[in-house]
């Protein structure tokens, strides 16, 4: 059976999500989440995305992505894996595959479902067993969103 194609249309939103190779806990230490965080805050800039939220998890990833140029999912993800991937190796002398090969993707449509998509996101933590509730998990943009961590508000855009 052939791989499912993307479907690439302007003005799409897509959740995303990303696992680490073999489900290894890589992002369970506290500066490779903190990297990718900065990675995909500084990528929003480059390749022109508008990022509503994220949660990054020992063995994954989650964001909520709206491409808004030239660039697809498909592109940015590929530069987004592809730099922490190195800049990781590089910093743990790890050799080898970081992520798995593809990463899934869901469009979302309309403002009601982009919300219960941030939220949704936002509560991952909390049914993983990590946090009592979403405030109390570091690695997330819950506080960029909420106001309470001004100097990360770069990080994420508001959806209206």
């Amino acid at each position: 059976m052939g791989r499912l194609k993307r479907i690439i249309e302007s003005g799409l939103c897509y959740y995303v999500t990303s696992v680490t190779h073999e489900r290894r806990p890589r992002l369970k230490d506290t500066k490779a989440a903190w990297f990718l965080i900065h990675t995909l805050g500084y990528h929003k800039f480059i390749y022109d995305y508008r990022l509503y939220a994220f949660m990054i998890m020992p063995d994954h990833f989650h964001a909520i992505i709206q491409p808004e140029g030239k660039y697809t999912i498909s592109s940015i993800m590929h530069h987004v894996k592809g730099t922490f991937a190195r800049k990781y190796n590089e910093f743990t002398g790890h050799k080898g595959h970081v992520w798995q090969k593809r990463f899934h993707d869901r469009i979302i449509r309309g403002t009601r479902h982009i919300r219960q998509a941030i939220i949704y996101t936002h509560n991952n933590p909390v049914r993983a067993g990590l946090a009592v509730d979403p405030g109390n998990y570091l690695f997330s943009s819950y506080w960029p969103l909420h106001g309470a961590r001004q100097s990360d508000r770069f990080l994420v855009d508001h959806y209206e």
